[in-house]
């Protein structure tokens, strides 16, 4: 029986639709339909009834997500006791991560540099610091809604941002539509790059006044009253001197996601901190 289906079957149900479960395991709705369809002709059983509002468990498919969701569980257990187990782990294990305080991965970094001694790790941070698709790190932390077709990796959640201003000038400028403010924007990769692109197709009379690689860079500078810029609402917090530039939209998302190269993803030490980093990320974040 292939783990996956049963992945795929008990998203289904925790997430209610087919499209939400898609969204969480990152993959396409179509995916999702043939894994379920899989499960059932693996089982030769009906699993759910298929209806307009949805997807309904059916009798055997409740029997069956009981007994899932058991075998869920004590696979997440042995997980556990494979990752906190002592691995023979030695050489270099190379980190890219976005230069930001969403997270604190220095602390999360200690902790699996504790479990395994031997292991060097070289942390690279800036969203343009590596190129993960030519191998030149390990592990990439990516801020991004169009991740890679050549990496593989879990998606974690999604961050708020929102457009700030300081407010002086503010009331220098007044409310307007997006021409109205100079903006600070993105000069890096990944989700910068999608943003960067995004801002500067709203309007051809868009004035950028300064771009950065570095998300505590653009809120420094928005603090220091160059322009507004769309900031990560967890990382401004309650900054006294900024407020929320009222346009539209007034809130963007980008997601957060654990990427690996494809030709990576079976390495021992890889895998060790992926799992790990993805769990110590899910409990900082969500």
């Amino acid at each position: 029986m292939n783990w996956d289906n049963i992945r795929f079957f008990l998203a289904v149900i925790e997430r209610e639709s087919i499209s939400a479960a898609a969204a969480a395991l990152g993959v396409n709705h179509s995916t999702v339909i043939r894994r379920i369809t899989q499960f059932e002709e693996e089982l030769s059983m009906k699993l759910f009834n298929r209806l307009a509002s949805g997807y309904q468990l059916t009798a055997d498919g409740q029997l069956i997500a009981e007994r899932a969701r058991g075998l869920e569980a004590e696979i997440v257990e042995l997980q556990k006791i494979a990752l906190c187990e002592e691995r023979p782990f030695s050489g270099l294990l190379r980190i890219a991560a976005p230069d930001n305080d969403l997270f604190d991965l220095a602390a999360s970094c200690a902790t699996f540099s504790s479990r395994y001694p031997t292991l060097q790790l070289d942390i690279q941070f800036g969203s343009d610091s590596v190129n993960l698709t030519q191998l030149q790190s390990d592990v990439a932390i990516r801020l991004t809604n169009t991740p890679d077709e050549l990496l593989v990796g879990r998606e974690l959640g999604k961050v708020k941002y929102r457009p700030y201003v300081h407010r002086d000038l503010l009331a220098k400028l007044g409310a307007g539509a997006m021409e109205r403010y100079p903006w600070v924007s993105w000069s890096g990769t990944d989700g910068s790059a999608e943003f960067d692109r995004w801002l500067r197709a709203q309007s051809t009379q868009l004035r950028v006044a300064a771009t950065t690689n570095s998300e505590p860079a653009a809120l420094a500078l928005v603090k220091a009253g160059i322009g507004a810029a769309y900031l990560p609402v967890a990382m401004v917090g309650e900054v006294e001197e900024l407020c929320v530039l009222p346009i539209k939209p007034a809130c963007l998302e980008l997601g957060i996601w654990v990427l690996v190269h494809r030709d990576l993803r079976h390495v021992d030490k890889v895998k060790a901190f992926v799992n790990f980093i993805t769990d110590e990320l899910r409990r900082q974040i969500i």
